[in-house]
């Protein structure tokens, strides 16, 4: 299960890095809140494959 949690995180992570170009330096409130919210999502799944 570990594992498919670190898959996951890895598409969650790629989803991540592209959502920070939109942001416009964090001036765009939907980016900006999409760009938080996977960051969010990547950092519990990995405390869940840590477990």
């Amino acid at each position: 299960m570990s594992r498919l949690l670190l898959v996951a995180v890895g598409l969650v992570e790629v989803g991540w890095s592209q959502s920070i170009k939109p942001t416009a330096g964090f001036t765009r409130p939907l980016p900006t809140l999409l760009c938080f919210t996977l960051a969010a999502v990547a950092v519990f799944l990995l405390s869940l494959a840590m477990k």
